[in-house]
């Protein structure tokens, strides 16, 4: 799920900087941030569900909340990492190398069930 969100057809500049823009004019829109809130809370609800299976069955020790907290920030970074870098500079992450941090953080938070 957290790699779905890095998907070379979307990861790009343009459509992630156009998502931003509309998730920010959802802010001041009651039937948008309807919509929006609607995904981020199933979202939510799902990583930490899963999040919480992992924890149990790796007998990890961590709060599966804030791991899934912790994933969906990064993810969210990586996001306005692309829309606000710089194509010319070459400061953009790329999707290989966003994928490539997001299993990072699986591995260092999940290392039983993501190995290096």
């Amino acid at each position: 799920m957290m790699l779905g969100d890095i998907d070379e057809s979307v990861f790009t500049i343009e459509k992630l900087g156009a998502w931003i823009a509309f998730w920010g004019e959802a802010q001041g829109r009651p039937t948008y941030t309807e919509i929006c809130s609607a995904f981020d809370n199933e979202r939510t609800s799902t990583i930490i569900s899963l999040c919480k299976k992992i924890t149990v069955d790796g007998g990890y020790k961590h709060n599966p909340k804030v791991v899934a907290q912790a994933l969906e920030s990064m993810s969210d970074g990586l996001w306005l990492g692309v829309a606000s870098g710089n194509a010319y500079l070459k400061s953009t992450i790329s999707a290989d190398a966003a994928r490539q941090a997001t299993q990072a953080m699986l591995t260092a938070f999940f290392p039983k069930h993501f190995p290096p």
